[in-house]
């Protein structure tokens, strides 16, 4: 656990720059077996991105993009430190920290430092083995940490069978210092709802080690066990300790309000509702937190759970089939979902996606009531239409048809708007998804639809509508908002797939091959005129323009040359060019005259080392079929 968390770091936002702070376990060394670390003993190494690292970043708004890079930039100052606990810690570290910097410019500087402990120390068992010590593992033996876990946990539990007092000593060691990951918590919670005649007095310990525990995500499930198998054995003390630990509800619930606060207990309570001193309080947290349903809580006991979440709408299909656009308007408009997406789930109640999905299912069957109506959930929320759009693109996928002059008016209406403004609508609707702009729902839904009108011509939008699409093609792309690179374990087309400024590179290509086939004409300096104003918004049009290398040829055999040789010129190491080649090699077919084109590239690319196995593989098979049909 110690080497898969060896080292935790945090970015610190300054008013000029971005700083790093990394914490590294120090090895033991001449150690005959390897990493070994030396007790309570910690290097911290400060890094200071430089202006080119932090270009094209909007590092201000989002560390996320300084998340995705292994580049650290320049180490400034490095100093060891030894710290006992997490209190030690976060003070060496506030001390060793050059005094030269204002870390105070960062509002969230402590609460960043203090991560660094918690990031060390995090082992995420109930993830990786399973939310219940008792039952995981068995499925998914295949890593060694796995393994060691589920060996170690039948081991603890014979041995807490026939040695109970050696396998106290042995938990008791558990709860000290020296194993700090939150799993061998688990072990001993475990070992105390098994045992609890010979380690009760364990549980009172943890208690005071661990005084957190109810708010672990990794302990719910053993400590739940613990509370419902053995509450009618507490001591009188041990009722009130764990009484004051229901009341200290954590801040997340307070602001939220009375509700979710008597939610927070209702949970806690649920185990513990039998025993007479629990049973009143189990039942006013129940009332306040107004409940629908009648049962105790019970946590779930899989990481991997195969049944889908069911969500559900407060008017059926039928219903809105039934009434008329207007009232939709206002059944979207007034509807509040419970706060708390826990209750939702568990009590069945409906909520926002449910009513999506009902809208979505209704409008796939029944297109032109909400074709015809268009223009009216723009008084509705921003997420709803996002469906309608959605629910128009099935129609289409089913070989129906749509009122394509209802939806490219209404996209027009929609994009001809003040960019800023749409970008707003864009960061208040979505929050954290939009990513700054880089993930817009709606300009995904109408270039997915533009492009699924484009792809077939047996089964396509009508060619009077073709300057209409361009033109909103014209409003999209200033409101694209891209990224120069990312992660390099990444794969390239997935990347681009899922991006909103990949699709509508998409989109616009299947668009302007759709143009060309009707027309039958190339449309002049399609690459220069039309294409090339895609590579300053992002990375993904040089994914793109690789994938989609024989569609260029097609059509502008001219610009295809010219970028292909202007490829052939960067070096290796430039991320642009491993992008476009990335993009190329994952093509499925391989044609001689760009065979031939791209002869420098692929010596480049054989001379490199910077793609990973599939990309090389894909290298090799072009080069020798491309020989062959030679």
């Amino acid at each position: 656990l110690k080497q898969k968390q060896s080292n935790y770091l945090t970015n610190i936002i300054l008013n000029e720059t971005v700083m790093r702070v990394e914490v590294s376990r120090v090895l033991v060394e001449d150690m005959k077996i390897e990493f070994v670390f030396k007790d309570d003993f910690y290097k911290c190494d400060v890094y200071r991105f430089s202006e080119e690292q932090l270009k094209g970043i909007d590092w201000k708004n989002s560390c996320v993009p300084l998340n995705r890079t292994d580049k650290s930039g320049e180490c400034i100052h490095s100093f060891e430190f030894i710290a006992k606990d997490k209190e030690d810690f976060d003070f060496e570290i506030i001390k060793g920290l050059p005094k030269t910097i204002n870390w105070e410019e960062d509002k969230d500087f402590d609460k960043k430092i203090g991560y660094l402990f918690n990031g060390l120390y995090s082992d995420y068992s109930y993830i990786w083995f399973n939310k219940s010590m008792a039952s995981g593992g068995g499925e998914r033996a295949s890593s060694a940490e796995v393994v060691l876990t589920i060996i170690l946990r039948n081991l603890l539990l014979e041995k807490c069978e026939k040695n109970p007092n050696e396998s106290k000593l042995i938990l008791e060691q558990f709860l000290t210092t020296q194993y700090r990951f939150l799993l061998f918590k688990r072990f001993i919670l475990l070992c105390v709802d098994k045992f609890w005649k010979n380690y009760s007095v364990l549980f009172e310990k943890f208690l005071q080690v661990v005084p957190s525990a109810l708010n672990e995500s990794d302990l719910n499930v053993e400590l739940h066990d613990v509370l419902l198998n053995h509450n009618t054995q507490f001591s009188i003390p041990l009722v009130e300790r764990i009484k004051e630990k229901i009341n200290n509800v954590p801040d997340y619930y307070v602001k939220k309000g009375e509700k979710d606060t008597a939610y927070w207990k209702y949970k806690w309570l649920s185990p513990l509702k039998n025993h007479p001193g629990f049973f009143l309080l189990y039942e006013e947290s129940k009332r306040k937190a107004d409940l629908k349903v009648n049962n105790s809580y019970t946590p779930d006991r899989e990481t991997i759970k195969v049944l889908r979440v069911n969500h559900h709408s407060p008017l059926s299909k039928d219903k809105i089939l039934e009434i008329p656009v207007s009232t939709i308007i206002k059944e979207l408009n007034e509807f509040q979902e419970d706060s708390d997406r826990w209750r939702i789930r568990e009590e069945g109640l409906p909520d926002k996606e449910g009513f999506a999905d009902m809208l979505q299912s209704a409008v796939r069957e029944n297109p032109k009531k909400f074709t015809d109506a268009l223009d009216d959930f723009f008084k509705t929320d921003y997420f709803y239409l996002h469906r309608v759009l959605r629910g128009l693109r099935d129609v289409w996928n089913d070989g129906k048809d749509i009122d394509w002059e209802n939806i490219f008016t209404f996209g027009l209406k929609y994009f001809n708007r003040d960019s800023d403004q749409i970008l707003k609508e864009v960061q208040t609707a979505q929050g954290k998804d939009a990513c700054q702009g880089r993930y817009i729902w709606l300009v995904d839904d109408f270039v997915d639809l533009i492009a699924d009108g484009s792809r077939k011509d047996d089964h396509a939008f009508d060619p009077k509508y073709f300057d209409l699409a361009s033109k909103i093609f014209d409003f999209i792309i200033p409101l694209l908002k891209g990224e120069s690179s990312f992660a390099p374990q990444r794969d390239a087309m997935t990347y681009a797939l899922n991006t909103t400024l990949g699709r509508v590179v998409m989109g616009y290509i299947s668009f302007s091959l759709r143009v060309a086939r009707s027309t039958g004409k190339k449309e002049a300096e399609w690459g220069k005129r039309k294409y090339e104003r895609f590579f300053s918004k992002g990375i993904d049009p040089y994914i793109l323009i690789g994938r989609y290398l024989p569609q260029f040829k097609y059509l502008d055999p001219e610009y295809t040359n010219q970028k292909i040789e202007f490829f052939e010129q960067l070096n290796e190491d430039n991320f642009q060019w491993q992008m476009f080649m990335e993009g190329y090699l994952t093509g499925s077919r391989i044609y001689n005259d760009l065979y031939r084109l791209m002869r420098g590239n692929y010596i480049k690319a054989l001379d490199s080392k910077l793609f990973n196995d599939h990309v090389d593989n894909r290298l090799v098979e072009h080069i020798s079929i491309g020989y062959l049909n030679l």
